[in-house]
């Protein structure tokens, strides 16, 4: 795991996995969106235009948070739905965490049957996967020690980057702390809860669930990675639309009952949402349950995944709140949540008196958010003439752009992130180009072994699918010029892909002396990575790695913030080609 990140934080080389991986993700189907939940006024459902016109304008003027979209509902309709800048609410969102809960809705539902107990011994589930020595050590881990994050078992998300054997590998690692004392957030533990699935049922967990959660709620469209062992990751890597996680989050909220029909029992709900374990360092707002995050006051559930995916259920109003975002937190640490909490855990009536007025602000507010709403005529016309300058100006930079000489390079259009993620690594940018065709502006960036032609859209966004290695995505590209501190010609290109919380930011930056210097950001970005970095270097001090940890030690933070600024925020500089 070490030598993995130092060659992630190596600028200069391509990262070389130490596992090499085939991972599968479909490219998204907008055609597949399932049953669709009934679209009313807020007022209908006793909620507020004006307070929820509120509520949105103090997120998207809050400059800490980087919001995609946000979903609300109340009794199973939606009052509000909104995106922000290029994100759309129509596309399916890749989720970490925010997936165990759904893991821990499948355990619930072999609990119903019968099949499965929260005392049973998982040495019994699993007796050949686990040592003779080891099963002297685990003998009294249980189902609900795995559930609420105290199995205490050592081997992380990170290490699933260097080895085939995850089941194995996590089953016959170290422990930290006492088993069935200590919390341990460790996404591998949800791992082992979708093999007990498996196990359990002789089915895949998106077999099983697909039959016993999503075709009763109308869900169709959904994709879960799955590791070498051909398991779904279970604590990670589902593709799931926002208004699918509000089925779901609703159903809870139902206590186990959707459209009339009992999918999970309220028995397993009441104990999956109460507080097990007060976890002060991870979150001063919630306790944690089974694989669900609960309010340490009564009445609030969460389902939340690091950058930003959120379902949140409200028992005192009634109201489930969805949210996607690429913000750089892991729990729940963003002012998005004192929002949220603070609107919506509060009793609510039923109904309130029609009020167009304020209806009408709250849809132009929302339109507003999203860069793909057209304008007022007046300003279209404004438009028009602004993209007529920018035609020109796009001209003036029409050319080939590369390096005088190969220097050695990892970066890539991918954001590093995602790379990690997905353990797919570029090989190293080589050149830019711009040009246009059918009276359209274009990139053209070119890696060592893909080529990416992007259409800018400078109006409004322009989305379109792209391969990296096997692996597709949906990429909204938007454009705009505008002269820095020097006044030097800056084109700035922002890609959001769109399946994810991540976004590439290409700052390029025209000289006077006829060189091009481009700036890679990323976002999430530096200071994220910068504090993933320190957990892990923490989790290295504290184990058996003495000699490593000193060598990290010396180091020194800065030295870190350097090697993240050069991997993270790397500067090219580029010459143009004459012909």
């Amino acid at each position: 795991s070490a030598t993995i990140v130092t060659r992630i934080l190596d600028n200069k080389n391509a990262t070389v996995p130490i596992i090499e991986s085939d991972p599968i993700k479909p490219a998204f189907s907008p055609e597949k969106q399932g049953t669709r939940l009934v679209r009313c006024a807020p007022e209908s459902e006793g909620l507020s235009s004006e307070h929820l016109l509120d509520y949105l304008q103090k997120i998207s003027k809050d400059s800490s948070l980087n919001m995609h979209n946000i979903l609300i509902l109340r009794n199973g309709r939606i009052v509000c739905e909104a995106s922000f800048g290029a994100q759309r609410s129509d596309v399916w969102k890749y989720t970490f965490s925010a997936c165990k809960s759904i893991v821990s809705l499948a355990i619930g539902m072999l609990i119903d049957d019968g099949l499965l107990s929260v005392n049973d011994r998982i040495v019994d589930i699993f007796p050949k996967e686990i040592g003779a020595l080891t099963k002297l050590k685990l003998k009294d881990l249980r189902v609900e020690d795995v559930l609420t994050m105290r199995a205490s078992l050592q081997f992380s998300e990170i290490d699933c980057m260097t080895t085939t054997e995850w089941l194995k590998e996590f089953l016959n690692s170290s422990t930290k702390g006492e088993i069935g004392k200590n919390f341990r957030y460790n996404s591998v533990n949800t791992y082992l809860l979708a093999a007990i699935v498996v196990r359990k049922t002789g089915k895949s967990l998106s077999e099983f669930l697909d039959k016993r959660l999503f075709a009763p709620l109308g869900i169709v469209n959904y994709h879960w990675e799955r590791s070498p062992q051909d398991i779904e990751k279970g604590g990670w890597g589902l593709y799931l639309l926002a208004e699918d996680f509000a089925k779901i989050g609703y159903m809870v909220l139902s206590h186990g009952v959707y459209d009339g029909k009992r999918i999970v029992s309220s028995e397993y709900l009441s104990s999956a949402c109460f507080g097990h374990v007060d976890v002060e360092k991870e979150s001063e707002t919630f306790d944690y349950g089974y694989q669900i995050w609960v309010g340490k006051k009564n009445g609030v559930f969460l389902f939340n995944g690091m950058l930003g995916q959120n379902v949140f259920g409200f028992e005192k109003s009634g109201v489930v709140v969805v949210a996607n975002a690429g913000n750089g937190e892991f729990f729940q640490t963003g002012n998005f949540f004192s929002y949220t909490l603070e609107l919506f855990d509060r009793e609510l009536p039923s109904a309130l008196p029609q009020n167009n007025r304020g209806y009408m602000n709250l849809q132009k507010m929302i339109r507003s958010l999203s860069l793909y709403y057209p304008r007022r005529s007046s300003i279209r016309e404004r438009l028009c003439e602004l993209f007529s300058r920018r035609k020109n100006t796009f001209d003036s930079i029409i050319g080939d752009y590369r390096f005088h000489k190969g220097e050695p390079n990892a970066v890539g259009l991918m954001p590093l992130i995602l790379q990690a993620v997905q353990n797919r690594y570029t090989k190293g940018f080589v050149s830019v180009s711009f040009y246009t065709k059918d009276s359209i502006p274009y990139l053209l960036y070119c890696e060592k072994e893909q080529k990416y032609e992007i259409p800018l859209g400078f109006q409004k966004p322009i989305c379109e699918h792209y391969t990296f290695g096997k692996l597709d995505y949906l990429i909204a590209s938007y454009t705009k010029f505008k002269h820095d501190e020097y006044d030097r010609l800056v084109l700035l290109v922002r890609l959001d892909f769109m399946e994810t919380p991540c976004s590439r930011i290409l700052k390029f930056v025209f000289t006077y002396d006829g060189r091009l210097l481009i700036y890679h950001e990323e976002a999430p970005g530096e200071a994220f990575v910068s504090e993933a970095v320190s957990v892990f270097l923490q989790e290295i001090s504290q184990v058996s790695m003495p000699l490593l940890a000193g060598v990290i030690n010396n180091f020194g933070e800065e030295y870190i913030e350097l090697k993240l600024n050069k991997v993270l925020s790397p500067k090219l500089e580029l010459f143009k080609i004459k012909k």
